[in-house]
């Protein structure tokens, strides 16, 4: 299981081979990643790593990369969604009636939900606190899913205690 920081120096390590393997330019690379190129030179040489947000850029944008999915020996999305990346006693409470959103699904106590505006996707428990944010429909349903089970799971272990 990684954490956010082995999870951005896991990335980091590949992240020219990945760059390379994709037949990328350096600066095309960095303006993907929205560092410049001297910050992208300074992570493939191994005297940076990169930062949670561009790591998850990376490993999103190249989730289908050979190199990436064998460095973090699983599929890099499901890897990022089994992180726990919300720091302790800090979780985002985003009140319902702050912003426009719709429920795409509710199962239980989560909610999939878009915005109107934005069209951004966000899973939300039943207190309306904000679990995952994405913009890609096929990332957040996984991401749905995996927190569905982990829902079922833990359910399923406090059923099994109370007998």
């Amino acid at each position: 299981m990684y954490t956010k920081k082995s999870f951005s120096k896991a990335v980091s390590i590949v992240c020219k081979e990945v760059r390379i393997e994709r037949r990328i330019r350096q600066e095309e690379m960095a303006e993907v990643l929205g560092i410049s190129r001297k910050t992208l030179v300074q992570t493939e040489k191994g005297r940076r790593i990169l930062s949670w947000t561009e790591a998850v850029c990376l490993a999103t944008l190249f989730k289908d990369s050979p190199t990436l999915k064998d460095q973090l020996k699983d599929d890099p999305i499901k890897v990022i969604s089994e992180i726990d990346y919300l720091p302790k006693n800090k979780e985002r409470i985003v009140s319902k009636e702050n912003y426009f959103w719709d429920d795409v699904i509710v199962k239980d106590s989560l909610a999939l939900q878009q915005n109107i505006i934005s069209k951004e996707y966000r899973i939300a428990d039943k207190d309306s606190v904000q679990l995952y944010t994405s913009f890609d429909y096929d990332e957040i349903l996984d991401v749905f899913r995996c927190e569905e089970k982990k829902i079922s799971q833990t359910e399923r272990e406090k059923e099994l205690k109370n007998q």
